[in-house]
C-alpha cells in the first residue's frame, strides 16, 4: 500500500510503502504494524524513536490504551535520552549520530552536515577550508569549484543544525552561536567555558 505523507524537513509530499494487506474487506480500516509507526515517527520527527514509545503508540492504535500508557510510565521513569550534564557526545554509530548536550540525548540519521559538524566539533577553534571540508581536500582548486564547496558546506550545515534545533532547541542555539560558516568554518565555543566533545 502506498500511502503520502509530508515530509517533516521539506514539505515536500512523500510516498511511504506500507505493507499490503491482503484478503481485506474493501472500505475496512488497515491495522498499522509496529514497523509501520517507527517509520512514521522517524518521517515526522527525522529521530530514530525509543523502542518504548514505539511499542506504546502501537497498542494505543490498536486501542490498548492501558498498555500503551504503562509503556510511556516505564520510558519516562527510566529516563530514557539523559546522561549527566557534563557528558557531550557526537558520534556516529551506522547510519546514526548520538548527540549528548546539557543531559540530554538525541539520534539523528546520518547526513553530511553533521559529519562536517562533527570534524569541526573534534577541533575547536581551528579553522577549516571548505574545499578540505567539503571536497575532501582534492588539491587545488579554482574559484568555481571553491564557491561550489562553499555552497554546498553552507547548506549542509544549514540543514543538520536546524534538525538538531528541532530535536535539542538548547543545542541548537549553542551551535547556531559558535559554528562559523563561509569559505572556512570553524567551531568557537566560549574559551571560558571549553566543551570536550566525545566521540
Amino acid at each position: 500500500m502506498r500511502s503520502v505523507a509530508t515530509n517533516a524537513g521539506s514539505g515536500a509530499p512523500v510516498a511511504l510503502d506500507l505493507p499490503r494487506r491482503t484478503a481485506r474487506r474493501r472500505g475496512a480500516r488497515q491495522r498499522l504494524t509496529g514497523d509501520d509507526v517507527r517509520r512514521l515517527l522517524e518521517l515526522a520527527t527525522g529521530v530514530e524513536p525509543a523502542a518504548a514509545l514505539v511499542a506504546a503508540l502501537h497498542e494505543a492504535s490498536r486501542g490498548h490504551a492501558e498498555p500503551a500508557l504503562a509503556l510511556l510510565r516505564e520510558l519516562h521513569a527510566t529516563g530514557r535520552g539523559r546522561v549527566s550534564p557534563e557528558e557531550h557526545v557526537f558520534r556516529r554509530e551506522g547510519e546514526y549520530w548520538t548527540i549528548a548536550y546539557e543531559g540530554q540525548v538525541i539520534r539523528l540519521r546520518d547526513a553530511r552536515g553533521l559529519q562536517y559538524l562533527a570534524r569541526l566539533l573534534r577541533q575547536p577553534a581551528c579553522r577549516v577550508h571548505v574545499t578540505d571540508l567539503a571536497e575532501h581536500g582534492t588539491g587545488a582548486a579554482d574559484h568555481a569549484s571553491i564557491e561550489r564547496a562553499r555552497l554546498a558546506a553552507t547548506k549542509a550545515i544549514r540543514i543538520a543544525l536546524a534538525r538538531i534545533d528541532s530535536a535539542h532547541p538548547g543545542l541548537g542555539r549553542h551551535l547556531s552561536a559558535t559554528v562559523r560558516r563561509g569559505y572556512s568554518c570553524v567551531y568557537l565555543p566560549d574559551p571560558r567555558a571549553p566543551i570536550a566533545w566525545r566521540e
